[in-house]
């Protein structure tokens, strides 16, 4: 099958992104491995959103439909859907109140439409990662209390769920009908519901998003807006998902 390339796509994954057309009008997306090392690594996230497609084609939080993966020289590359809109970090300055809450409420929703399992060997898990880490990065004293108390924690309150593995503002696509996108899902270590809550608070109230971006108070207050909003959904919960043991 022959493909026409129309231009790059930006992105922060790493991988490179190509925005193509099948002919006829229709446009797809080319997500491909920047080198022979990732290539494992993008074939689970391929294949995660594929799974996440499969499970959530009737709810207003969607993916991308994956068309075709496949090996192309040393990399790894699948092909999804084009969908239209902007990401939620670019919407997010020009949203209203009413929207916010919207989409906070249904981010909500698909954050805990999931059966969370409890996993005994959490503990093992995660400590054996913070360990990775105290070996891979600059140690200074806040950050050395920090891994001192991240190791002592009970990680077995940690239940093991499916998740997107990324879920950042960057990472989601509102489009025109104000159904929800999620790109970039990310394999992970361990798979929670609650690393998706952590990192989308983490883009809340640090501004991950908006990293290379001048502060703006705009911005800032609609950020503050949707935490808010998102800290009313976890007082007014009734019904978080059962730990099946």
């Amino acid at each position: 099958m022959d493909f026409e390339f129309i231009k790059k796509l930006t992105g922060y994954s790493g991988c490179n992104l190509e925005l193509l057309s099948s002919g006829g009008g229709g446009f797809f997306v080319r997500k491909s491995s920047a080198g022979p090392t990732y290539k494992k690594r993008l074939r689970s996230q391929c294949l995660k959103q594929a799974a996440f497609f499969k499970e959530r084609q009737k709810t207003p939080v969607l993916s991308p439909e994956v068309l075709r993966y496949g090996i192309e020289g040393e990399n790894f590359y699948f092909d999804m859907e084009f969908v239209r809109g902007k990401t939620l970090a670019e919407f997010m300055p020009v949203a209203s109140i009413s929207e916010i809450t919207y989409f906070v409420k249904i981010l909500f929703s698909h954050i805990y439409n999931c059966d969370a399992v409890e996993n005994t060997k959490a503990n093992t898990i995660f400590r054996k990662k913070i360990s990775e880490l105290a070996e891979n990065i600059k140690m200074s004293e806040p950050i050395r209390k920090s891994l001192a108390l991240l190791k002592s924690f009970d990680w077995r309150y940690a239940s093991e769920s499916p998740c997107h593995g990324d879920l950042t503002l960057e990472n989601i696509i509102v489009a025109p009908d104000k159904k929800l996108y999620l790109i970039d899902f990310l394999d992970s270590f361990y798979n929670s519901y609650l690393m998706d809550l952590a990192k989308l608070f983490r883009d809340l109230e640090l501004g991950w998003s908006f990293r290379k971006q001048p502060v703006s108070t705009n911005r800032s207050l609609r950020l503050l807006i949707a935490k808010e909003a998102i800290m009313r959904e976890l007082a007014e919960l009734e019904n978080a998902p059962q730990i099946i043991t």
